[in-house]
């Protein structure tokens, strides 16, 4: 317990655990304890601004090219008929780990706000050729009271399910991951447009 207790807490402050002695776990993300004042500090600093100036000036510019060339070389874009998302190519980018685990609270905060539900919310940890890689995972699903449109035969999937996923090797930050998947089935209306649900994030 001592040594979980002590890496939830450089979780928290932003410090970079010691790998030597992070624990093989897999844990929940206590929500209801998440340091939600220092996250704000962060959001009125322009720690979220940052970021949101950063990919939506790459989408925008993806989407001018028509899709057949990634103009960002720190952000990249999956478009596929029922999976979207981007992915921020961390250790080009200069924010610290702190920066990135608010990012996924944030994210999945306003989510929540726009009829969405967390269903998991984990840290879990495995060892790799290069050492110790720890995840931040969020996934939510469409609120189920929001699925049935009154005179509508087909649940209603919003934006298809959603995942988050921040991964660091040795406390350094590796990859992010924002990625939507759409149930591509009868019984599900059509996915709502991927770049609303950007400009609803980063606006």
């Amino acid at each position: 317990m001592g040594d979980i207790f002590g890496f939830f807490k450089q979780f928290f402050d932003g410090r970079k655990p010691d790998e030597n002695r992070i624990p093989f776990l897999h844990e929940p993300i206590d929500l209801k304890s998440f340091p939600i004042d220092e996250a704000e500090v962060w959001l009125s600093n322009g720690g979220f601004g940052a970021f949101s100036d950063l990919i939506s000036s790459s989408y925008q510019d993806y989407y001018i090219n028509d899709k057949r060339q990634n103009s960002s070389e720190l952000v990249s874009f999956l478009d596929s008929s029922h999976s979207n998302g981007w992915f921020l190519k961390c250790r080009q980018l200069k924010f610290e780990d702190i920066d990135f685990k608010y990012l996924a609270y944030v994210l999945s905060m306003k989510l929540k706000n726009h009829s969405y539900v967390i269903q998991i919310a984990e840290l879990k940890s495995i060892a790799k050729s290069k050492g110790v890689e720890l995840t931040t995972h969020y996934y939510l699903k469409p609120s189920i009271k929001n699925r049935f449109n009154i005179g509508q035969d087909q649940a209603n999937q919003l934006f298809g399910n959603i995942s988050i996923e921040y991964r660091t090797i040795n406390g350094t930050p590796e990859s992010f991951k924002f990625l939507a998947k759409s149930y591509m089935d009868s019984k599900f209306s059509p996915p709502l447009d991927f770049s609303d649900l950007n400009q609803i994030l980063f606006d």
